[in-house]
């Protein structure tokens, strides 16, 4: 019975790794494409100064 229990709390480990992962991998991708934008900005200042 015991190892049954074990089991199920590995397999909510796991899952719950996962979901941190994915978490993590969307907040890196905001992060690296806010980052992106500003690189974009000439002087850094916000909005659009191209013809």
């Amino acid at each position: 019975m015991s190892n049954k229990k074990d089991l199920e709390k590995v397999d909510e480990l796991l899952a719950f790794t996962q979901q941190a992962k994915y978490f993590f991998e969307k907040i890196a991708n905001i992060i690296q494409g806010q980052q992106e934008q500003q690189n974009n900005e000439p002087y850094g200042v916000p909005g659009s100064s191209r013809a």
